[in-house]
């Protein structure tokens, strides 16, 4: 789902439903907890303290779970 310049997130923000559904199709095979951080992460804009704070979790659970995610 990741691109080095954000392509899908960019053509999503753009309008572009194929994108769109794309990225909701790959967002809905995730587990609950991967879906939140990626959220909170790319469309949140949330840095990984943030999310940990948001989410209640200890920072290093949230940088876990983006390494996880090769992000």
């Amino acid at each position: 789902m990741r691109t080095e310049d954000g392509y899908i997130i960019n053509k999503c923000l753009n309008g572009d439903s194929a994108a769109f559904e794309l990225l909701h199709e790959a967002l809905d095979s995730l587990l609950d907890m991967y879906r939140q951080v990626l959220t909170l992460y790319y469309l949140g804009g949330m840095s990984s303290q943030e999310i940990a704070r948001f989410l209640g979790t200890s920072p290093i659970s949230a940088i876990k779970t983006l390494t996880t995610l090769n992000i």
